[in-house]
């Protein structure tokens, strides 16, 4: 059995990924460099634009999520499902 701690982190980690997300300005990105592979190493990583990307499709920008990142519709749609399972197990729908 899970303790509400746990319930309770399940379920805030995907919606922390979203607002994340949603707060981050895709067209004035933050002064510090978020991705471990960019600041190590100077290059852009294969996930380098999908922070960008979400938080465009979550402004209704479609086309410009596109062109930050082609996966990043995939990565929301799997973020949003992640929500949906976690808030099931929370609510015992299913384990």
């Amino acid at each position: 059995m899970t303790s509400r701690f746990e319930t309770i982190a399940r379920i805030a980690a995907p919606i922390g990924a979203l607002c994340f997300c949603a707060a981050t300005d895709p067209h004035n990105p933050p002064p510090i460099i978020l991705c471990p592979f960019r600041f190590l190493t100077g290059l852009p990583c294969p996930f380098c634009g999908m922070t960008r990307g979400i938080s465009s499709i979550l402004r209704g920008r479609l086309r410009e999520a596109l062109e930050f990142h082609i996966f990043a519709p995939l990565v929301l749609t799997g973020i949003l499902a992640w929500f949906v399972v976690e808030s099931g197990r929370a609510a015992g729908l299913w384990r």
